[in-house]
């Protein structure tokens, strides 16, 4: 078997390494890839996206949405060079009754993403480090407690201090970390013959369950060329997949000891039946440089409960949409 290496990637975890299913001898006419990151000093992209998240419990569907634009532009830095985000308009949407919530959430995301920090990044495409994140923090926790402004003092101590801790900058920094190995620097350096599976197994601290440790498995896919957009007809690009398990076990244990520790010691003992969770990431990009042109991901997460034979189940969709013009 061989083994294909990956840079620091998934919620910013380092990997022991990736290695692919058992097979036969790579056939003479399947083919293969080398992804490289070349991306140029004076690179620059137009970036529009859309998210959608929809969370149902016991029948009933919430939908959050946002839209927008931004741009991404590069310089050159003594370790490679740094990436910037900046120009950013984004528009609330989905279910939520009431418009003023809306324009809270426009706010509250402008406010957050015009003061995202820069990437420094390697000349291979790999993270080294991010600029300005204490100003970022700063801003999401300010424009949170914004937001908690009209609830009761005691409700919005609760809140803010739970908020606290999940955004500690250290969690702050492996989401922006995740994301930029999402769309380039897990895949850097990489190798795969079309259709093969590859996967890496590993363990990571969720913080939303109190930093608890459990068990991932991460698969890596080269489904073929493709034209780079919609209105190219040469395959100058290449769509790659990952995609992201959690263990189905040892995130219902951990998540029944956040409820315990939350809710208390409670009458009748909850029992999590269920709890999966799988991200699925499809990426459109050229393959001897890296350059994206269109980011699709999915994650899905359900969990089914018990409590004194009642039965209680909850799903929530996360749906994003990225693309990228040169």
């Amino acid at each position: 078997m061989r083994r294909i290496s990956l840079i620091v990637f998934s919620f910013g975890l380092m990997l022991a390494g990736a290695v692919p299913f058992a097979r036969a001898e790579t056939p003479a006419t399947q083919d293969s890839v080398q992804l490289t990151f070349a991306w140029p000093e004076d690179f620059r992209s137009q970036v529009t996206y859309s998210f959608k998240k929809e969370k149902t419990v016991k029948g009933n569907t919430q939908v959050q949405a946002l839209t927008g634009t931004y741009e991404i532009w590069t310089a050159p830095s003594a370790d490679g060079m740094i990436v910037s985000i900046g120009n950013v308009e984004v528009k609330a949407g989905g279910n939520t009754p009431s418009v003023g919530i809306q324009a809270q959430l426009e706010k509250f995301f402008l406010r957050i993403a015009g003061s995202s920090p820069n990437y420094v990044i390697g000349r291979k495409g790999e993270y080294i480090r991010l600029e300005g994140l204490d100003a970022y923090q700063q801003n999401i926790l300010e424009g949170i407690d914004e937001m908690l402004a009209d609830l009761p003092p005691q409700v919005r101590q609760q809140i803010s201090q739970m908020v606290r801790q999940l955004l500690s900058k250290e969690q702050l920094e492996k989401g922006i970390v995740e994301s930029w190995n999402r769309e380039v620097g897990a895949w850097a350096g990489a190798a795969f013959d079309q259709g093969d599976l590859y996967q890496a197994e590993f363990t990571n601290s969720l913080p939303l369950l109190g930093n608890m440790e459990v068990p991932m498995v991460v698969s890596f896919r080269f489904l073929g060329r493709v034209p780079c957009s919609e209105d190219e007809t040469e395959k100058n690009c290449v769509d790659l997949e990952m995609e992201t398990t959690v263990n189905s076990e040892a995130l219902s244990g951990a998540f029944e000891s956040l409820v315990e520790r939350v809710a208390g010691a409670p009458d009748a003992p909850l029992r999590v039946d269920s709890f999966d969770l799988t991200e699925t990431v499809r990426l459109t990009t050229e393959p001897d440089t890296l350059i994206p042109h269109r980011l699709a991901s999915r994650k899905v997460s359900t969990v089914v409960m018990s409590q004194g034979g009642e039965l209680q189940d909850a799903s929530e969709v996360e749906e994003t949409l990225t693309v990228y013009r040169y």
